[in-house]
C-alpha cells in the first residue's frame, strides 16, 4: 500500500500523543490509561496496514503494554518492573528486526550480535557508573579510564560493523592502554 494514504493515520497519532501529553498525562483513571496507550495502538494499526512485520508489531504491542502497566496502581514497585520487562521485550523485537539487515561477518551470527554487544555495553557502562559513584579520592582518573575504555571499545565496534579508517588502530590502542593504566594505577586500596 502507498504510504501517502496514511496522512490521516499520522495526524491521529500526533493528536493522540499531544492529547495525552498535555491533557491526560497527570490524570488518574481508566481514560488516561486508554489515552496513554492510544498513540502506540494507532501506530500498531498503521504498522499492520503497511505490513511492517511481526517483530515491529510485537515491539509496538509490548511497548503499549508497558505504557498501560505504568499507569496502573498496583503493588509498590510492581508497575515499574512490569513496565521495564515489557519495554525490554519490545527492544528485543526491534533488535531482531534490525539485525535482519546486518552485514554478514565471518564467525558472527548477525541476530545474536546485538545481544552480546548490549550485554557488553552494559558492563562498560556499569564500570563507568561505579567509577563515578565511588567515594575514592582518585575517582577522576578512574572516570577518565572507564570513559576511555568505552571510547576504545566503541571504535572496535565501528571497525567491525563499518570498516576502518587510517588512524583507527592508533586511537583504539592508545585509548585502551591509557584506560588500563588509569584503571590500574589510579586505584589506591
Amino acid at each position: 500500500m502507498n504510504e501517502k494514504r496514511f496522512y490521516i493515520a499520522d495526524l491521529l497519532f500526533a493528536l493522540a500523543a499531544v492529547s495525552y501529553l498535555f491533557v491526560f498525562m497527570n490524570e488518574k483513571g481508566a481514560l488516561p490509561i486508554f489515552m496513554k496507550a492510544l498513540p502506540i495502538g494507532l501506530l500498531t494499526i498503521r504498522a499492520l496496514a503497511v505490513k511492517k512485520g511481526a517483530l515491529i508489531v510485537g515491539a509496538l504491542l509490548f511497548s503499549m503494554a508497558g505504557d498501560v502497566v505504568s499507569k496502573l496502581e498496583l503493588a509498590q514497585g510492581l508497575p515499574f518492573l512490569l513496565q521495564i520487562s515489557f519495554f525490554a521485550l519490545a527492544h528485543i523485537c526491534y533488535i531482531l528486526e534490525w539485525s535482519k539487515s546486518f552485514p554478514t561477518r565471518q564467525g558472527v551470527a548477525p541476530a545474536l550480535l546485538p545481544f552480546f554487544l548490549g550485554g557488553y555495553a552494559m558492563l562498560l557502562l556499569e564500570n563507568l557508573l561505579a567509577a563515578i559513584y565511588t567515594r575514592r579520592a582518585d575517582k577522576r582518573k578512574l572516570i577518565i579510564g572507564a570513559a576511555l575504555f568505552i571510547f576504545s571499545d566503541s571504535l572496535i565496534l565501528v571497525r567491525v560493523l563499518c570498516g576502518s579508517f587510517p588512524t583507527m588502530e592508533f586511537l583504539i590502542m592508545g585509548s585502551y592502554y591509557s584506560a588500563q593504566y588509569l584503571l590500574t594505577f589510579s586505584h589506591r586500596p
